[in-house]
């Protein structure tokens, strides 16, 4: 992953998922230490750098890019997957920005500056001592550190691309910065992030750093991660997260991150509630023996959804599978004591708590499509695929849209009240004296011919068909009777550039129900 130059300022490095990461800045004369980490194409990134008005060049050596002043010096380079306290950190890749104090400091803290573009940042404090009595496991540099979210998509997408994309919303993980000294010691530094203010600051123990033998390193790790940087074995536990549905369609799948280290395959049972906590649907699946990341288990039927609130509701069979989380303030989650074979449970009956994100999502498709049938009665629009309307059809939606793929006349018993046979725009079928719809009838409308010389861009008159006698539909028909009752044509100097006007006068209604229109 060796960086390649974009300009005299700038160097970019491709992650091994395809993430970009820039060092410099694209924009500036000169190199600066700075870094910028771009997610989903893009969409949202983290610009971070020190404050400088130096003019240094970049040292480049190997994967690493530097910035070298007199008394400080920076570094950025890829981090590669790593195992921290059985955590697997920089799951897609990292990075580093390490800065390097080559004397003491005037001040304990380093203030970078910091800009975001569709991102928040989630402080992860140490557990709580109701974590720890649940056996919530949080490592040594997550405490202390920031989890990095997308700023508006949530848990449920539309479409399994989407969902591949997104998963459950994690950008990155800021793991909390170590400092070490010449001799080895080292010391935790305090990691603080003001959106706001723009600024990331690392703050140093004051004592340490006046014992400390320089140069010293400050090592902040930005992860490109997918799931929660905290972790609960499962054991008898069902756990459930609530999100919102932003549109309405039917749910496919509920992903879970699980983690099974030993032992042969097991069960995974999932369930979707609504916001009332009752059981929507259940959906049952195998996690592999070793599996390590998403699992998509599908619901046993695929349930129409709202716009709504859901919980996202998970149990493993044994009690070697852990789940993943981060501390997300104003998210509501809860478990309960339920046993496998009886999962789920309807309604849901446990401990509610908030301020937990589990890594789990829903997949759905957006809208639905049911084929309207003979005994249909819906008041609404139908969904499409549409079919042709038939004797027994009484739907008042929009009726036989397909009709304009697969013609069929209208004919004297259909009573739809809907659009009827919209193909006869494109396959004229005479009107009859029968018809008995009341919506737009199929009316065939040639259009009138442009004389050599006109230059019309609108919309250019048309000549009305003739009615016959008979006829008795009560659409608005723009007709001639016995002659003469053309409309007016265009002559061949006239420009037309908007819709052309008709001069025209209102006679009595006439046969078929409409307004008769006379130059």
């Amino acid at each position: 992953m060796n960086p390649v130059k974009i300009n005299e300022t700038t160097y970019e490095v491709t992650l091994p998922r395809g993430d970009k990461v820039e060092i410099g800045d694209r924009d500036a004369l000169d190199f600066k230490p700075h870094l910028k980490l771009n997610r989903w194409d893009g969409e949202s990134f983290i610009k971070v750098g020190l404050p400088t008005t130096a003019r240094s060049s970049p040292v480049i050596e190997g994967e690493r890019v530097g910035w070298v002043e007199p008394d400080l010096e920076a570094r950025f380079y890829p981090l590669e997957p790593t195992v921290i306290d059985g955590f697997t950190q920089n799951e897609g890749g990292g990075f580093e920005f390490e800065i390097i104090l080559k004397e003491k400091p005037p001040t304990n803290q380093i203030i970078l500056e910091i800009e975001t573009q569709g991102l928040k940042y989630h402080y992860q404090p140490p557990l709580t001592p109701e974590e720890i009595a649940e056996g919530a496991v949080r490592p040594y540099n997550v405490a202390g550190s920031y989890a990095v979210y997308h700023d508006s998509r949530g848990n449920l997408h539309a479409s399994a691309q989407d969902a591949d994309k997104y998963r459950c919303g994690k950008a990155f993980h800021i793991y909390r910065p170590k400092i070490t000294d010449t001799k080895g010691d080292w010391v935790w530094a305090d990691l603080n992030i003001d959106e706001q203010a723009g600024t990331l600051t690392v703050t140093i123990d004051q004592d340490w750093l006046d014992k400390a033998v320089y140069p010293v390193v400050i090592d902040p790790n930005f992860g490109y991660e997918t799931a929660g940087a905290s972790a609960k074995t499962i054991s008898s536990w069902m756990y459930a997260c609530k999100f919102t549905c932003p549109d309405s369609g039917n749910a496919q799948s509920i992903s879970w991150y699980l983690n099974k280290s030993a032992g042969s395959s097991s069960g995974m049972k999932v369930a979707l509630y609504d916001a009332s906590k009752n059981l929507v649907e259940s959906g049952t699946g195998t996690i592999p023996d070793g599996h390590d990341g998403f699992l998509a288990v599908n619901l046993d039927t695929n349930p129409a959804i709202a716009s709504a609130d859901y919980w996202l509701a998970g149990r493993a069979e044994t009690a070697i599978t852990t789940v993943y989380y981060d501390s997300v303030g104003g998210w509501d989650y809860m478990y309960e004591d339920v046993s496998y074979s009886t999962f789920p449970e309807d309604p849901l009956a446990g401990t509610f708590i908030t301020g937990r994100k589990y890594s789990v999502y829903c997949t759905y498709t957006a809208g639905g499509v049911t084929e309207k049938q003979s005994s249909d009665t819906g008041g609404g629009a139908d969904w499409l695929p549409a079919r042709d309307i038939a004797l027994p059809d009484s739907g008042s939606g929009v009726d036989a849209f397909v009709s304009l793929q697969t013609p069929a006349a209208k004919t004297a018993s259909d009573n739809g009240y809907g659009v009827d046979a919209l193909v006869s725009l494109q396959t004229p079928v005479a009107k009859t004296a029968s018809d008995s719809g009341a919506g737009v009838e199929a009316i065939p409308v040639p259009a009138a011919f442009l004389a050599g010389s006109e230059s019309g861009s609108g919309i250019e008159a048309f000549i009305a068909r003739l009615l016959a006698a008979a006829e008795t539909g009560y659409g608005a028909e723009a007709s001639e009777i016995g002659g003469g009752g053309l409309l007016k044509h265009l002559f061949a100097s006239e420009l037309g550039e908007g819709t052309d006007g008709l001069t025209a006068k209102i006679e009595k209604p006439t046969k078929g129900g409409g307004m008769r229109l006379w130059i």
